[in-house]
């Protein structure tokens, strides 16, 4: 049970700083996006992506966030019910967690990419 225990708490706590380092990602395109609409571009569609990735960050919080809490309190005498389910539920939790912060990776790209398109095409 440790073992498994201990993993699912290092990875939720790092999910957690995954969440903080995709925020601030996205601190720096909204940042980068209202400098190029002050000077005349339209970012709207990049608005709109950023927007999109800071829900996929805050829904792949929701599910990483909480795993530490919930499996920290399981203890040995609990194996293998219900500790067992707790754990794989955890575990299912992370890998979506996972997958959503992958989305909102991808979508910060998407936006960083369309941000220098736009401003790039202006100068060209």
């Amino acid at each position: 049970l440790r073992t498994p225990q201990t993993g699912l708490v290092l990875a939720s706590d790092f999910g957690v700083s995954v969440a903080d380092r995709l925020g601030s990602v996205s601190a720096t395109l909204v940042e980068a996006a209202a400098r190029a609409a002050e000077a005349g571009y339209d970012v709207s569609e990049v608005e709109t992506l950023i927007a999109e990735a800071t829900d996929l960050t805050a829904a792949g919080l929701a599910l990483v966030d909480p795993v530490a809490e919930t499996v920290l309190p399981l203890e040995p005498a609990e194996f293998p019910d219900p500790a067992r389910s707790i754990m794989e539920e955890a575990r299912d939790d992370m890998i979506d967690g996972r997958q959503t912060y992958r989305d909102a990776r991808d979508t910060l790209r998407e936006a960083g990419r369309l941000l220098a398109d736009i401003v790039g095409s202006a100068a060209a």
